[in-house]
């Protein structure tokens, strides 16, 4: 990063803080369906901290060349979908707009505006469609559109923007290319999908413009502007760096120079009192949540391991954080029969446990998130396994090797992929996880087991797992009935088989290593032809001219 864009994020940063110093966005996520005839149809998630400044939310959509904005809905975190007006007025006050939502038309745009009510951690989905997104060129059809405006306040923390056809066509760079401009983050092939992510936190001048090119055939626009799509790749590559390698020398004056090292020295005390910050808060979620926590002896939020994994990340101060997951999941597995421990010979011919892929059967009591994960495991255990015995090289080797990537990374995205989670609508969850952890935690302490009970003890190791307390809590299961251990194979394979940690080590260093390399790649893949050709990769930060949509401003006001 160069010292001016270090800077120009600083100085952002401080500015941001003093205007919204009580209003975040912190993710936005846009999911863009186009249909057959060329129109898109959005939604738009927005997980918001909201403060008492500002009385409404609004959308910038702008330059539209033709297209029209229709079908303009929305609503918040508890389902409840706000009132279209047919008028708006910007100068209605806070508790008026309240529940509301209308279109303002200016400039030959629109802002789609409503009431953010409230203040606290609000969730708003707006959807609404923009006709004739999608046009038809001479040689191919395509559009080049600004998803998120320049300038939006508060800035955005994070953006994820999920391009989808209607009629469920897979999308790939065999029929399409993309190229993303104005952010930090990448543009990519992602299971059918394009799929447009941030890495890095908004600032003022940065945006969010995709440009796609679809070959004829796929899609039958309405509205044909009879000119060459080569024409607007023209205009959108102007100032960008996929015609050139972006400069790797800093030639800012003396001035800027000495502006960052203060703008450092900020930073510096910012980071100081984050680190003095998060082990308050820390310690503040454990207080506010943890105290007078009873006993929960029963499997609790309806055995959900996804979400109970988030809402143990978010108490813990962290965002993602799926290592007790996955080990979790493999427990899950185990006790399902999809996979087993058995010792085989390695490849030095020591006799070692090892995974066994057995057959997979779908649990109907299990959430979908739940099925997803374990499927997802499940699918990479058995393709990467020899005979149906999988040794720790043969997940490593599958898992690196390019050809399985349609199997291995969306379900690594999945993996990265944060919920929201809102801890003061999640009490009675907390109740019951803290409760269930510190019944496992006490389990010494506990002189009588009823038979009822010890039929939970399979999902006990799961849970217990998640917590990160197995080998404790298998140990005193073992001193008050080894018996269950001895005519139990499962609970024996798991009493055997919680202490191999070469699979786990394995399997989730693969996927961080996996993961983040191609997610690096992006970002490394400086002017490559691959990249600029439309094949996918880092966004340049410049650039993208000539889009339509979008515009300047939006956010709270």
């Amino acid at each position: 990063m160069s010292t001016k864009r270090l800077f120009n994020i600083i100085l952002v940063m401080a500015l941001s803080t003093i205007a919204f110093a009580n209003s975040r966005l912190h993710d936005l996520n846009i999911n863009v369906v186009l249909s057959k005839s060329g129109d898109a149809h959005i939604t738009e998630t927005r997980r918001m901290t909201v403060g008492s400044e500002g009385t409404e939310c609004y959308i910038v959509i702008g330059d539209l060349n033709g297209s029209k904005v229709e079908d303009f809905s929305v609503k918040d975190e508890t389902g409840r979908r706000y009132e279209n007006t047919l008028y708006w007025n910007v100068d209605w006050k806070r508790e008026y707009k309240t529940g509301k939502c209308g279109i303002v038309e200016k400039g030959g745009g629109y802002e789609l505006c409503w009431g953010i009510g409230e203040s606290g951690e609000r969730t708003y989905t707006t959807t609404y469609t923009i006709t004739n997104l999608l046009k038809a060129y001479n040689e191919s059809d395509g559009f080049n559109w600004m998803f998120v405006a320049e300038d939006v306040q508060p800035y955005p923390e994070h953006v994820l923007l999920t391009i989808s056809a209607a009629d469920s066509t897979m999308f790939t760079d065999s029929i399409a290319n993309i190229w993303a401009f104005r952010y930090g983050g990448d543009v990519q092939f992602v299971d059918g999908c394009i799929v447009a992510e941030s890495t890095e936190p908004f600032t003022e001048h940065d945006a969010m413009v995709v440009m796609v090119e679809f070959a004829k055939g796929i899609f039958s626009p309405t509205m044909n502007t009879g000119e060459q799509f080569e024409a607007v790749k023209q205009r959108a590559f102007e100032d960008s760096d996929y015609l050139t390698e972006p400069s790797k020398e800093d030639n800012n004056p003396w001035w800027m120079t000495w502006l960052t090292w203060i703008g450092g020295i900020g930073m510096g005390f910012l980071a100081l009192v984050g680190l003095v910050g998060d082990p308050i808060e820390r310690c503040y979620k454990k207080w506010k949540y943890g105290r007078n926590v009873e006993w929960y002896r029963e499997i609790p939020m309806d055995g959900n391991l996804t979400r109970a994994n988030d809402i143990l990340n978010h108490l813990n101060g962290k965002l993602i954080d799926y290592d007790k997951l996955l080990s979790a999941c493999l427990v899950k597995l185990i006790n399902m029969g999809a996979l087993g421990i058995e010792n085989h010979p390695d490849k030095k011919g020591k006799i070692e446990p090892a995974y066994v892929v057995k057959k997979w059967t779908a649990d109907e009591g299990m959430g979908p998130d739940d099925q997803k994960l374990l499927h997802g495991i499940y699918t990479i255990f058995d393709r990467a396994a020899g005979d149906k015995v999988l040794e720790p090289w043969e997940l490593k080797e599958f898992m690196e090797d390019e050809r399985n990537e349609s199997v291995v990374f969306p379900f690594l995205r999945m993996l990265h992929s944060a919920h929201l989670v809102y801890l003061s609508k999640e009490k009675e969850n907390i109740r019951q996880l803290l409760g269930l952890k510190k019944y496992l935690e006490d389990f010494t302490l506990l002189d009588e087991r009823g038979v009822q009970e010890i039929t939970l003890w399979k999902d006990y190791m799961v849970w217990a797992t998640l917590f990160g307390c197995a080998s404790t809590v298998i140990k005193e299961m073992q001193k008050i009935n080894p018996e269950f251990f001895k005519m139990d194979n499962i609970a024996r394979q798991m009493s055997e088989g919680i202490s191999i940690p070469d699979m786990h080590k394995v399997f989730t260093k693969s996927a961080d290593h996996i993961y983040y390399s191609r997610m690096s790649s992006s970002e490394s893949d400086s002017g490559g032809s691959h990249r600029r050709s439309g094949g996918g990769g880092r966004a340049s930060r410049s650039g993208g001219g000539g889009h339509s949509g979008g515009g300047h401003g939006g956010g709270i006001r």
